[in-house]
């Protein structure tokens, strides 16, 4: 039985046109043959507009090159819209619409997104990327309008960021109690600095801090 040969694949993606692409695709192949030693199999992935006209291969004396450039734009979009892979739905609007209106597209494209993405905050990342992704084909504007009109029902309380608000909030609204309970028991002089904090459940340099800050603040009162 013939035994497979390993290699290496690298994906570049490009949005626009780049006349020094060859070599710098060859450096990558001599980095990565450098480093471990097995063929390298590179393709660009052209996501631009137009057409990629970059140079694909050297032909020297010495050295022969090539590497692959593969245009979304010659890709029929419906390989990408009908994935069950939300990541590769989306790239639908860089690709081949064969003849399709824009608006259809992105409507077919949102359409299975909401039918693959069960999380209301997955969905939504996914149409921020889709969003980004329209701009390279001139169509935000359109992609932002379908997304606008989509029945998306985000949980705030949910998201990450609101959920540190609250803790922080709650961390802020202890750190008050406990200041104001330090500064009660100070005032009472009826406990030890290893008392009070122990009681508060603080370091004794905490309470040694407080009682600094209210001699102060005394201090600063009389003059």
């Amino acid at each position: 039985m013939e035994q497979q040969q390993e290699y290496i694949i690298q994906i570049e993606f490009q949005t626009n046109t780049d006349r020094k692409m060859v070599t710098r695709m060859l450096d990558h192949y001599s980095m990565l043959l450098n480093h471990y030693g097995l063929m390298v199999r590179q393709f660009v992935i052209f996501i631009g507009n137009g057409k990629p006209n970059m140079p694909m291969e050297i032909q020297h004396p010495e050295l022969q090159f090539r590497y692959r450039i593969v245009n979304l734009r010659h890709i029929d979009c419906d390989v990408f819209i009908h994935s069950q892979k939300p990541e590769e739905i989306i790239l639908g609007v860089l690709a081949d619409f064969k003849g399709q209106n824009s608006l259809s597209v992105i409507q077919s494209i949102l359409h299975n997104l909401m039918k693959t993405v069960r999380s209301s905050r997955s969905l939504r990342k996914y149409c921020t990327q889709l969003e980004i992704l329209s701009k390279l084909r001139n169509l935000q504007p359109q992609t932002i309008q379908q997304i606008e009109a989509m029945p998306i029902t985000y949980d705030i309380t949910t998201d990450i960021r609101y959920q540190q608000g609250i803790e922080q909030g709650i961390e802020q609204g202890m750190s008050l109690k406990t200041r104001k309970t330090v500064e009660k028991m100070l005032a009472g002089n009826r406990f030890s600095l290893r008392e009070i904090a122990d009681i508060s459940d603080v370091s004794i340099d905490y309470v040694i801090k407080v009682q600094n800050e209210l001699t102060d603040k005394d201090q600063k009162g009389k003059k």
